[in-house]
Order: structure tokens, then sequence, then C-alpha cells
């Protein structure tokens, strides 16, 4: 049983996304959801209809890649990028900032949250109050 698993995909994220999220295969969401659909009918029309509602500010490829760079940032430097940085970090921090803007605006989709929750210093108290 994975209920946190469950609780992403009704919240409309991806296998994909929770695969990424998770550090597991895909295929074993996939058929950890194959599995759910078959005891629990109704899981995927959840998750369509939640995955629906999301619409057009879903974490694209240019989005994750931008996403997996500050990872990549962090694990190296144990911080997030700063804006007097180099020429690698400064458009880093600028990504950063986009993304607490967009999450104080309120138009930031759910899948976005949760895959930058994976982030240490990146938390509602240093993005603004939702």
């Amino acid at each position: 049983m994975h209920p946190e698993w469950d609780m992403m995909y009704a919240a409309g994220l991806t296998a994909r996304e929770i695969a990424d999220r998770c550090h597991q295969n895909v295929a074993t969401i996939h058929a950890h959801f194959q599995s759910r659909e078959r005891y629990e009918p109704g899981t995927r029309a959840t998750h369509e209809t939640a995955l629906a509602a999301g619409g057009v500010d879903r974490p694209t490829a240019q989005w994750r890649t931008n996403l997996n760079e500050v990872q990549e940032f962090q694990k190296t430097h144990r911080r997030l990028p700063h804006h007097h940085g180099d020429d690698t970090e400064r458009p880093l921090h600028l990504w950063v900032l986009k993304q607490r803007k967009a999450y104080r605006n309120n138009s930031m989709s759910i899948p976005k949250i949760v895959l930058l929750e994976d982030l240490t210093e990146w938390s509602i108290a240093s993005a603004g109050a939702r």
C-alpha cells in the first residue's frame, strides 16, 4: 500500500511525476494504479478529473529540466541559487523567484507545488503565504 501515491494521483499528478517525486520506477507506479483500479473502481476517473482541472500549468519538460538543475545546484552547494552568483547560478535564482511568484499569486498547479517541495529551502514560509 502506498497512500501517498494514491493522494498524489487523486490530486492529478501523473505516474511519471509520482515516480520522479518518490524516486521509483514509473512501471511500478503504473502497476500500483492498475491494481488500485481493480480494487477501487473510479480511482482513474478521480485522477483524470483532477488532471483535467490542472489546466495548462502542468510541469513541462523544460520546467522539469529547470527543477533538476536547481536540485543539482542545491545538492552541490547546500542552498538555493542566489542573485549574486555566477552566470550559471543567476538564471536558476530567477527561475526559483518566478516559481515563488506563481505560488504567491495562486497560479501554480498542485503537481508543480508537490515537485517543488523536494527543494530543501522551498517552503510555504519562504514562498510567502498562499
